[in-house]
C-alpha cells in the first residue's frame, strides 16, 4: 500500500509483464518458424516438379521434333582394345541407359584410346588404383572429328563413380583448362553424336551432365572451362539443339567429287571408269562442289587439275573429312581405286567404314 501511495511498481508485476511479453514473443517466433520450415518444404517439393515437369518438358518437345537425326559415322573399335585377362564389366539393357555423361582425356590430344585403354585396364598403386575390365569410355573424339566407339552401350564400363549404371560416357580428347576448348570439328561431331544418343535412348537433355557435375563426383573433368571460363558446354549444348533442328548436319555419308570439263579432258572420270568402286561403297556420286559441302567424308578423284588445292580446304574448312585419289595420270588414278575395292577399304587416308 505504502508502494502504490508513494508510485512505486511492485517488481513482481514487472517481471510477470516481461515473462509474459518473452512467451508471447517465443511463441510468435515458433510460429514464425514453423512456417518458414514449411515453406522450405514447399519449395523443396515446388524444386522437384519443376525439375520434373522440364524433363517431361523435354522429351516430348524431343518426342515430338520431325527430324531425325541421322546416325553419325564412327569406326567400331570395341573389340581391338586392351581388356582385362579375368575381369569383364557387367551388363544392362539399353532401356536403363538415362543420362550422357561428358568428359575430357585430360591427356595430349595424340593420347589415343589404346593408350588409354592400356592405362585404365592395368592397375596404380601409386595412385590407388584398381585394375578396370578395359576402357572406361563408350566414344572417344579425336581432335580432328574422328569418332570411336570404344564400348557396346550395354556395357556398365567405369567412368562416373556410383553412377556408371545408367550413363553412357562421351570422351572428347583434350584437356580443357586455362582457355582451352575442344576443337569445332570435336563440338560439331560430338554434337551430332550426343543428340543421335538422345534420340536412340530418350534421352534429354536436362540429363547430359558433365563427369563433374554427377554427386560424389569430385573432380575437374571435362576441364574448368566446362561452365567456366569459356564454358564449352554452352557452345556444346547449342549446336546439340541445332543438330536436333537438322541445322548444319551433315546429311551425306560419303560423297564422291570427280572434276568437270573445266578440268580438262585427262581430268575427267566417268561413273563407267568408277563403276566397281561405286558398286562395292555406295557414294553419293557427282560434279557439285555445293552438294559435296554437305557429306561427312568427300573422295576427291584427281589431283590438283581436276579439283584444286583451293577447293579441298573450303572442303575442310565446311567440316568434310576429305581424301583425295591422284595417281600420275587418270590410269594410275584408276588402279588406286581399284586396289581400294580390292583392300575392301573406302579410303586411303581414313581407317573408316560404314
Amino acid at each position: 500500500a505504502v508502494r502504490r501511495a508513494t508510485g512505486e511498481v511492485d517488481p513482481s508485476v514487472l517481471e510477470k509483464l516481461l515473462r509474459d511479453r518473452i512467451g508471447e514473443i517465443q511463441q510468435q517466433l515458433d510460429e514464425l518458424q514453423q512456417k518458414h520450415s514449411l515453406l522450405e518444404r514447399q519449395k523443396s517439393r515446388l524444386e522437384t516438379e519443376n525439375h520434373r515437369l522440364q524433363g517431361e518438358l523435354q522429351e516430348k518437345l524431343q518426342a515430338t521434333r520431325s527430324y531425325i537425326v541421322p546416325k553419325p559415322s564412327l569406326k567400331m573399335v570395341v573389340n581391338h582394345l586392351p581388356r582385362h585377362p579375368v575381369l569383364r564389366y557387367g551388363k544392362r539393357s539399353l532401356s536403363q541407359i538415362t543420362h550422357i555423361a561428358v568428359h575430357h582425356t585430360a591427356a595430349p590430344v595424340s593420347l589415343g584410346p589404346l593408350r588409354i585403354a592400356e592405362l585404365h585396364v592395368n592397375e596404380d598403386p601409386a595412385r590407388g588404383k584398381e585394375a578396370w575390365p578395359g576402357i572406361g569410355y563408350h566414344y572417344f573424339i579425336h581432335a580432328d572429328g574422328t569418332i570411336e566407339q570404344t564400348n557396346e552401350l550395354e556395357t556398365a564400363s567405369y567412368h562416373v563413380f556410383q553412377h556408371n549404371h545408367y550413363t553412357v560416357g562421351v570422351a572428347f580428347a583434350g584437356s580443357f583448362m586455362n582457355g582451352r576448348i575442344p576443337t569445332s570439328n570435336q563440338l560439331r561431331v560430338g554434337a551430332h553424336l550426343i543428340a543421335w544418343l538422345m534420340q536412340e535412348l530418350h534421352i534429354p537433355l536436362a540429363r547430359v551432365w558433365g563427369h563433374r557435375e554427377y554427386p560424389e563426383n569430385t573432380t575437374v573433368c571435362p576441364g574448368s572451362e566446362w561452365n567456366g571460363g569459356n564454358r564449352w558446354r554452352d557452345l556444346l549444348f547449342e549446336r546439340i539443339e541445332q543438330v536436333q533442328e537438322g541445322i548444319g548436319v551433315k546429311n551425306l555419308r560419303h560423297y564422291l567429287l570427280l572434276g568437270t570439263q573445266a578440268s580438262g579432258r585427262n581430268n575427267l572420270f566417268t561413273i563407267g571408269d568408277l563403276l566397281p568402286y561405286i558398286e562395292r561403297f555406295q557414294p553419293t556420286v557427282g560434279y557439285s562442289l555445293e552438294d559435296a559441302k554437305y557429306a561427312e567424308y568427300v573422295t576427291i578423284v584427281g589431283g590438283e587439275a581436276a579439283i584444286s588445292a583451293a577447293t579441298e580446304k573450303m572442303l575442310r574448312n565446311h567440316g568434310c573429312h576429305v581424301d583425295r585419289v591422284a595417281g600420275r595420270d587418270p590410269d594410275e588414278t584408276l588402279r588406286f581405286l581399284t586396289e581400294l575395292v580390292r583392300l575392301q577399304r573406302r579410303f586411303q587416308a581414313f581407317d573408316v567404314d560404314f
